[in-house]
């Protein structure tokens, strides 16, 4: 019997972080693993369901944060905040509703705006993700 797969996780891809998770709308028919590489994908996979359930949301939302920042080409840290706001209201315009999304993203949000260095930054919010 082989394992089960993580619904969300955060996977290191030679050009970068990507979102990973199972496409849940081929469920239980296929069990399709997508690696996300962008906010918009990431952002289509929530709104069309692709992830479901509230803390594989929160999950994913987080996920793609870190994501973000790791993918970020912003060259000062008060330009990567600016981007990753920005991010992270795009993420949450997703589900309005969706309690575990916003709890994900403010943890996200308190790390953004604490930040002192871009690229301790950018660890933080890869450490929190994977916590989360």
């Amino acid at each position: 019997m082989q394992p089960i797969p993580d619904t969300v996780t955060l996977a290191a891809l030679p050009d970068g972080l990507a979102v990973r998770m199972i496409d849940q709308t081929l469920l239980p028919n296929c069990e399709q693993i997508i690696d996300l590489t962008t906010i918009p994908d990431l952002c289509e996979a929530i709104r069309m369901l692709r992830v479901r359930g509230a803390p594989a949301i929160g999950c994913a939302a987080a996920c793609g944060v870190a994501m973000a920042a790791g993918r970020s080409g912003a060259g000062t840290l008060p330009a990567l905040q600016a981007e990753l706001g920005q991010v992270i209201d795009d993420l949450a315009a997703t589900r309005p509703t969706a309690v575990n999304l916003f709890w994900a993203l403010e943890r996200m949000r308190g790390i953004v705006a604490a930040g002192s260095d871009a690229a301790a930054l950018k660890q933080s919010l890869e450490a929190e993700a994977r916590a989360i």
